[in-house]
């Protein structure tokens, strides 16, 4: 025969399942409030980093295009010989 499990022992069970219960849930919300937050930082990095970029590849033409019109100056003096 089954043993019996009296009252009190099962309300004492469901009382160790609901604070599980609770604690999970509070770990849940936890990590979505911490996911939350690091989306955000994420957008907030990747917005920096395509202004980064943006930046450098301004820099980088007026890098190239000063260094065309250096060339193309040598090449004028050489031509008239002052080089």
């Amino acid at each position: 025969m089954a043993d019996k499990i009296d009252y009190d022992t099962l309300l004492s069970m469901w009382r160790e399942q609901k604070k599980e219960i609770d604690r999970l849930a509070e770990q849940s919300n936890n990590f979505e409030i911490i996911s939350k937050s690091h989306k955000e930082l994420n957008g907030q990095l990747r917005k920096e980093l395509e202004e980064k970029n943006k930046d450098f590849n301004d820099l980088q033409k007026k890098l190239d295009d000063l260094k065309k019109s250096v060339d193309n100056r040598l090449e004028e003096l050489r031509k008239k010989g002052l080089v």
